[in-house]
């Protein structure tokens, strides 16, 4: 297991930062499989980061979980929930593989798009989508893992409903747009 030094326990992780880490860089610790940001301190898979059990209060992942498999994301979930204290929240997204073939069906989408939800950008190796996911799907899986409950599921960011200003915050830093077709899920780690 590593340290990192400059930051104070317990941290914030975002796992599969990619080329665009979250901000404030003194704030998160980035990680992904690859190199692609001199912010990135961790390389390693989303399912073996070597941080301490219970290190985390907070672990933030956008557009990465379609790139599991699904056992993968198994072993990813049970990653999480070994690395956040009781309490601690993981936020993540994921396209809902409804909504596009909804939109696809409706010719409201062009095949780039559609390609890109169903299959990645493939720009290379890990830029691939390795499973689909729609919101019950991913409420019965993530009930494999005992440790974590959902608190709040919800379809692209409304100002109605914004993970108590969480994403709406992550979204300016990041530069985001404020409606996306991404299904946004927060977890909470339970206590005990």
């Amino acid at each position: 297991m590593i340290e990192i030094k400059r930051y104070a326990m317990p941290y914030h992780l975002e796992i599969g930062c990619g080329s665009t880490p979250l901000q404030p860089y003194d704030y998160w610790i980035h990680s992904d499989i690859m190199i692609a940001d001199p912010h990135t301190e961790i390389t390693c898979p989303a399912w073996e980061v070597p941080l301490s059990d219970s290190s985390c209060d907070e672990i933030f992942m956008r557009g990465v979980w379609e790139h599991f498999n699904y056992a993968e994301a198994d072993r990813v979930l049970s990653e999480c929930a070994r690395l956040l204290i009781p309490g601690g929240i993981l936020t993540l997204n994921f396209p809902p593989i409804d909504h596009a073939i909804d939109l696809w069906n409706s010719a409201a989408a062009d095949w780039l798009w559609f390609r890109r939800v169903l299959y990645g950008w493939q720009r290379h190796q890990h830029d691939i989508h390795k499973s689909g996911w729609t919101r019950i799907a991913f409420e019965e899986f993530t009930k494999q893992e005992p440790q974590l409950a959902i608190m709040e599921i919800f379809f692209g960011i409304t100002s109605e409903n914004q993970l108590d200003g969480y994403i709406e915050r992550l979204s300016t830093e990041a530069g985001w747009n404020r409606i996306d077709a991404t299904m946004w899920t927060k977890l909470r780690k339970i206590d005990g």
